[in-house]
Formats: C-alpha cells, sequence, structure tokens
C-alpha cells in the first residue's frame, strides 16, 4: 500500500484533511524534528459527512440517556473535563460525542481502530516519530472524542498508544469524550479508573432497530 492510498483508506474512516491527516500539524520540508500548524487546525476534523447533522438538538433526550446528555453538554461548554459513556448499541453515545464536537466548533472525533490505523501510517509512511504522533493528540487543547473503545484489535503496542494518550489528556484535565459498548471488565482497568468521575451509562432501546 502506497501512501497515497494508506491517506485515501483512513479518509474513508472520516478523517478530513488530507494534508496532514488531521494531526494539526506538518513536518517543514527538509527539517526533521521542525512542524508548523495545518491551516485545519481550529475545526471540527473526522466526523463522517452524515452524521456532521448530529447536534444536541436533533438529539432524542429520554430519562433513559438524560444523565450521558448533560455530562455532554457539560463538557462542550467547558464545565466538565470528560464523559465516559457506556451501554448498548444505538443508544445514543456517538451522536451525543459528535454533538459536543459541533457544540464546541473545533475538536477531533475518531474511531478508535481508525486512530491506529492513523498512527501506525504516520510512522511507518510518513516517518515521523512515535512521541510526536502520540502528542499531537494527547496534548491537542481542543475536544477530542474515542468512540467505540474496546472494538480496537488488543496488541500491546496498541494498548500502550491509547494509554499514553488517554493518560496524558486526563493528566492535563484536556477536554475528552470516550464511548464503548463492551464490558468495562474487558477495558483497560488503568484508563477506566483515570475517567470514572465522567462514567455514565446511556441506556435505552436501539434507535437504528427501531427505525427498520
Amino acid at each position: 500500500m502506497n501512501a497515497l492510498q494508506a491517506v485515501a483508506d483512513i479518509a474513508e474512516e472520516g478523517i478530513s484533511c488530507l494534508r496532514c491527516g488531521d494531526a494539526g500539524t506538518l513536518r517543514i520540508p527538509g527539517e526533521m524534528a521542525l512542524y508548523t500548524r495545518c491551516s485545519c487546525r481550529r475545526r471540527v476534523r473526522g466526523v463522517p459527512r452524515p452524521r456532521l447533522t448530529d447536534t444536541f438538538e436533533t438529539f432524542r433526550a429520554t430519562d433513559a440517556n438524560r444523565k450521558a446528555y448533560i455530562r455532554v453538554q457539560a463538557v462542550a461548554k467547558g464545565r466538565e473535563w470528560s464523559a465516559f459513556l457506556t451501554g448498548d448499541y444505538g443508544t445514543g453515545k456517538t451522536h451525543l460525542a459528535i454533538a459536543a464536537l459541533n457544540a464546541a466548533g473545533a475538536g477531533n472525533f475518531w474511531k478508535v481502530p481508525a486512530y491506529l490505523d492513523y498512527v501506525r501510517f504516520c510512522i511507518h509512511d510518513r516517518e515521523l516519530p512515535q512521541a510526536q504522533v502520540i502528542s499531537d493528540t494527547a496534548d491537542d487543547p481542543d475536544l477530542v472524542v474515542f468512540d467505540d473503545l474496546g472494538v480496537e484489535k488488543r496488541t500491546e503496542w496498541a494498548g500502550e498508544v491509547l494509554y499514553r494518550v488517554l493518560d496524558r489528556r486526563c493528566d492535563l484535565q484536556l477536554p475528552t469524550i470516550i464511548t464503548s459498548n463492551v464490558a468495562l471488565s474487558s477495558l483497560d482497568g488503568r484508563l477506566v479508573s483515570r475517567y470514572a468521575t465522567g462514567l455514565v451509562v446511556c441506556a435505552g432501546r436501539d434507535a437504528r432497530r427501531s427505525q427498520v
């Protein structure tokens, strides 16, 4: 797979800037360790086009998901730094996370497997230092969403990357939203502990099935 194909494949996962791959930074030609900001930096990046209309106004709040709705709104408005949404499929976790990005006006949306693919691409195809790639996300002051934590292929490398990014964001109290539909017992306990204050169950019926 060449670099252009890799970028195109990653773009299918929702990355919108093919210049920087939504990292927000570009390496200065001829300077291995110097970077400049990409022109896309201050906007919402990575949201799949069909979901750009996911807002708080279009979300159907119910008694079952109201706590998640309130928590995510607090993150979008800067009153809280994190939300960790768990629950079954189709209960609105991703909708709420994207709504927060739209309300905040800037940030990154990542499906966790796509983020790991992106890190691999930057390291192997763009020959960027792994620490720099991780830092771009770990230190990003804008809201970052990690959607579907736990569905990625579990490897020691993947676990290390996710831990380093999310641990750093926790230490700095940077705005972060995580969604997951897997049992908490199967996730990295260190991350569950660090994001426990924002843990909310998003309950209810599968909205996708109800539309069939």
